[in-house]
C-alpha cells in the first residue's frame, strides 16, 4: 500500500483498508471510483462481508453523488 502514496497524492487513485471481524482487505479505486483491485492479507480474495460492505458503500457514495 505504500507504493501508492504518490498516486493518491496527485488524485490518480484512492486507497482504503477496510477492517472486519471476518478478517482485512485492501482497496484501490480508480478516481471514478470504480475498483481497481481488492484483496485481502497476502494478495488472497477479501473476506466476503468485506466485498459486500465495499459494494454497499459504494452504492451510498453513488447514490449521494446522483442527488447533488
Amino acid at each position: 500500500v505504500g507504493g501508492y502514496a504518490q498516486a493518491v497524492e496527485r488524485g490518480q487513485c484512492h486507497i482504503l483498508a477496510i477492517s472486519t471481524r471476518h478478517g482485512r482487505s485492501t482497496v484501490e479505486l480508480a478516481p471514478n471510483l470504480d475498483i481497481v483491485q481488492h484483496y485481502g492479507p497476502r494478495n488472497g480474495a477479501p473476506p466476503q462481508r468485506n466485498e459486500a460492505l465495499l459494494r454497499a458503500f459504494l452504492a451510498r457514495v453513488n447514490q449521494q453523488s446522483e442527488r447533488r
